[in-house]
């Protein structure tokens, strides 16, 4: 499980800078906007939809169960061990924005009394997060040794598998939470993506090659084979399905399906599907 602990990760570390990359140049974009009265927005829209692909692939990272008393020892963003909430402030804000973060309001932002506000507002949101992107990317570093990553997720490589099956379950509830009438076809496709990054152990990132280890269907392989190739498969055909035309009203049921699937190969592992922790004997 160490290796599959390591693997996450990276992915994380990868997918954190990307998503960190990518708001550092909608931040230009936005600023080189609010210093023209240019109505052409294809540049500010396609960042910001890059942007927000990358955030989604982070998104079952900060979803990882946090130790109730924190185990570093270190402040962290200015405050002692004792101040601290029970996880990293970063992810506690880099996931509010991931669920609230906007696309760019094209309709508006076409009008001019509404322009500059829009974009004004658009920027500030946009600096809030590559705030807590920075941190966040700061606790998946591979320095310093008590960080996040370090202290935490890889010191116990059975709780860091736990913790991935969590975050994945937790992204699955959120798609069929929000329900088919309200499904961003791009933003359930990206978040596809990053479950079956973090299922496969392999993430391309933007600007080094590709990361590829060990992932879940690497153990699940060696205790059911058969369970493992199943939600590869389920992946697979739920990512093509989202990137191709519109479903219908019952977009809802593969995503229970692969739910289902998710904690079936957590129990198979021997993990509870309540809390995604290693069950007892």
């Amino acid at each position: 499980m160490a290796f599959v602990a390591q693997t996450n990760a990276e992915i994380v570390r990868a997918a954190s800078q990307d998503a960190f990359d990518e708001i550092l140049h909608l931040e230009r974009v936005l600023a080189a906007l609010l210093s023209t009265t240019d109505t052409d927005l294809a540049e500010a829209s396609d960042a910001s939809a890059q942007a927000r692909h990358a955030f989604l692939q982070i998104e079952s990272a900060v979803y990882y169960p946090i130790p109730e008393v924190p185990a570093w020892s270190q402040p962290f963003n200015g405050f002692s061990p004792k101040q601290l909430s029970p996880e990293p402030p970063a992810f506690v804000t880099v996931r509010r924005l991931l669920a609230e973060y906007p696309s760019i309001p094209l309709d508006s932002l076409s009008l001019p009394n509404s322009r500059s506000l829009a974009l004004e507002n658009l920027k500030a949101e946009t600096s809030i997060l590559r705030v807590a992107l920075k941190d966040f990317l700061a606790t998946w570093s591979t320095a310093p040794a008590d960080n996040f990553r370090n202290q935490v997720f890889l010191a116990d490589s059975s709780g860091a598998v736990g913790r991935i099956f969590q975050g994945l379950l937790t992204v699955t509830d959120l798609m069929i939470l929000e329900g088919p009438s309200s499904f961003d076809r791009d933003r359930v496709a990206a978040r596809l993506e990053g479950v079956r990054s973090i299922y496969e152990g392999s993430y391309a990132p933007r600007k080094s090659t590709r990361i590829s280890g060990p992932g879940l269907v690497t153990l699940l392989q060696k205790s059911d084979p058969a369970l493992a190739q199943s939600l590869t498969t389920t992946i697979d055909d739920l990512l093509e399905d989202w990137k191709g035309e519109p479903a219908g009203s019952d977009d809802s049921a593969p995503l229970l399906s692969l739910k289902a699937k998710i904690i079936d190969a957590a129990e198979a592992l021997g993990f509870s599907a309540q809390t995604s922790s290693e069950s007892t004997p």
